[in-house]
């Protein structure tokens, strides 16, 4: 009896991994803040100093404020583009955690204490939907003089990206892996062609004075991971960049 049990456990172990070949690819894109030098992803003028940070759903950023009064960023007067080009109102965070009575005067402007930072996530004002259903938590340091806002954005993390993160693909035998690469590759192309529109505008208050900022931001550099049923973790794979119009140059491990 323990040893048709052993073999038909052999046999449903044995099915499982030749019925579960497939090869997953993760795509990690890199941007920077076009006009900016070096490539960077901050900007800083007299008035503000941002520093942003992209995602595959939204962009962080942190403005600090260089005056020596309040500022005040008008959401109203805001916006969020998508990477396909696709633009709308950008989302203010803060008003998930207020009450109806309030919220049409924060969604329209936020303080920013002179000599203090304000620290958000944003994205189209359309998923105001998704994030109504997390818990949020926003204070204010007093030590180190900045604005923090924690949010449960995970369940948002797996539905709401706007870049091609990866897929995968069955194989059966690792000779397939060349064709796979390649219609990975061409995959990644085809979007950074068709979607490199990233951008972000707010609008700053200074005292009787609107500011009108405006950001874009290109992909520099898309990263392909590969990882098949034997490796332990994702594998550097590929490289693509602008410099060569998104095409591989070359395979930097298989």
């Amino acid at each position: 009896m323990k040893t048709i049990l052993k073999m038909m456990l052999s046999i449903i172990v044995v099915s499982l991994l030749l019925g579960s070949c497939k090869v997953s690819y993760i795509n990690s894109y890199h941007t920077y803040l076009y006009g900016s030098p070096n490539e960077s992803l901050i900007f800083r003028d007299s008035i503000i100093s941002i520093s942003f940070d992209p995602r595959s759903n939204g962009i962080y950023f942190d403005i600090e404020n260089l005056t020596k009064n309040n500022l005040y960023l008008i959401w109203d007067k805001s916006y969020f583009i998508e990477p396909s080009g696709n633009s709308s109102k950008t989302l203010n965070t803060d008003i998930l955690e207020t009450t109806s009575s309030i919220r049409d005067k924060e969604n329209n402007e936020s303080v920013i204490p002179q000599g203090a930072h304000f620290k958000r996530f944003t994205c189209s004002a359309k998923n105001v939907s998704l994030f109504s259903l997390y818990n949020s938590i926003t204070f204010y340091n007093e030590v180190t003089k900045t604005i923090n806002s924690y949010t449960d954005y995970s369940k948002f993390y797996q539905t709401g990206s706007y870049w091609y993160l990866g897929s995968k693909r069955d194989y059966e035998s690792k000779k397939d892996f060349p064709n796979l690469d390649k219609q990975e590759i061409a995959e990644v192309s085809k979007f950074v062609k068709n979607n490199d529109n990233l951008g972000f505008g707010i609008t700053i208050k200074n005292k009787e004075n609107n500011i009108e900022y405006n950001f874009k931001f290109p992909i520099s550099k898309v990263e392909i991971l590969k990882k098949t049923n034997n490796d332990l973790g994702y594998v550097l794979n590929y490289e693509l960049s602008k410099s060569n119009k998104f095409l591989p140059v070359s395979v930097l491990k298989k």
